[in-house]
């Protein structure tokens, strides 16, 4: 998970270095084009005169489709470097764009300093080669990077490690004021039994796919998620995240609290962060569904 993390932040510095990179070069371009023209020409014709046609042009929407584009690349390399969940999901399109055209800006290049009857005096002879093998590697690392940005260990790392769960509050014995293990059947102090769920109801959720239900308890709270100790309702959904929900009772009331749930938590479709749950409600946990349902006691 940290190396993962690491790599993204690399990433993003990556994306910041270029937008800083192409901020200079277009403002360059913009103030001083016929200056920086002569200059290139000046000084490597053969080299302006294979790729002047590809990167230059006079001031004008060129230079500020370069601008709109290093402050973009500028600001989401900043937003990828603090892992903003964002950056996440727009970095899945934008690095896979952006492997495309700089592998299409590589293959012009590239056959336009090999073409027939190109004379490179200050141009090496090796730049082609490695023009095509850096740019190549580079356009691949970036398809790789924005097709790994989709999947659920990326959404893991930008969520954060998982969280330390705390553990379930103490129960304490009517009768002796001990704490109670509600697994056992009488208190470890004074051999009474525990106390019956609060209330006359009780309630479970219901995957809505396999039917298997979950007890609530009136007691503590009951926590939903993926892959984390502690944790009353299981899913094995890779949407729902390590420490996704959960649900208490107070008052004679159930209430849904979502917690670190980056791909949402919703109540009968409306997406909701704290909320009262009523009998028969759908409640849907990045992807998993169920149904909440309330009885009464016999």
């Amino acid at each position: 998970m940290s190396r993962l993390r690491f790599l993204y932040r690399l990433l993003g510095m990556f994306w910041i270095v270029i937008g800083v990179l192409v901020l200079l070069v277009a403002s360059g371009y913009a103030l001083f084009g016929a200056a920086m023209d002569l200059y290139f020409v000046d000084q490597w014709p053969e080299l302006a005169a294979a790729v002047g046609p590809l990167l230059r042009g006079q001031a004008g929407a060129q230079q500020w489709a370069s601008l709109a584009f290093g402050i973009f690349a500028l600001f989401f390399g900043t937003c990828l470097l603090s892992l903003r969940s964002w950056a996440r999901t727009v970095g899945v399109a934008f690095n896979i764009a952006m492997s495309a055209c700089l592998a299409v800006l590589v293959l012009m290049l590239y056959f336009r300093l090999t073409a027939p009857g190109f004379v490179a005096v200050a141009v090496p002879a090796a730049l082609p080669r490695w023009l095509g093998i850096g740019g190549g590697t580079l356009a691949l690392l970036l398809l790789v990077a924005g097709f790994h940005l989709s999947t659920p260990a990326a959404m893991d790392a930008f969520s954060g490690a998982p969280p330390t769960v705390p553990p379930p509050p103490l129960v304490k014995c009517p009768t002796c004021g001990g704490p109670l293990d509600l697994n056992k059947t009488c208190c470890p102090v004074c051999d009474n039994p525990p106390p019956p769920e609060q209330g006359l109801v009780k309630a479970y959720l219901e995957d809505a796919q396999t039917g298997r239900r979950y007890s609530v308890s009136t007691l503590r709270e009951t926590r939903i998620g993926r892959d984390s100790p502690g944790i009353e309702v299981q899913c094995e959904d890779r949407s729902v995240s390590r420490e996704h929900a959960l649900i208490e009772y107070e008052g004679g009331r159930f209430y849904l609290h979502a917690l670190r749930d980056l791909n949402g938590t919703y109540l009968d479709g409306a997406r909701v962060r704290d909320c009262e749950l009523t009998d028969g409600c759908t409640i849907t946990f990045g992807k998993a569904q169920f149904h909440f349902v309330v009885e009464k006691r016999e």
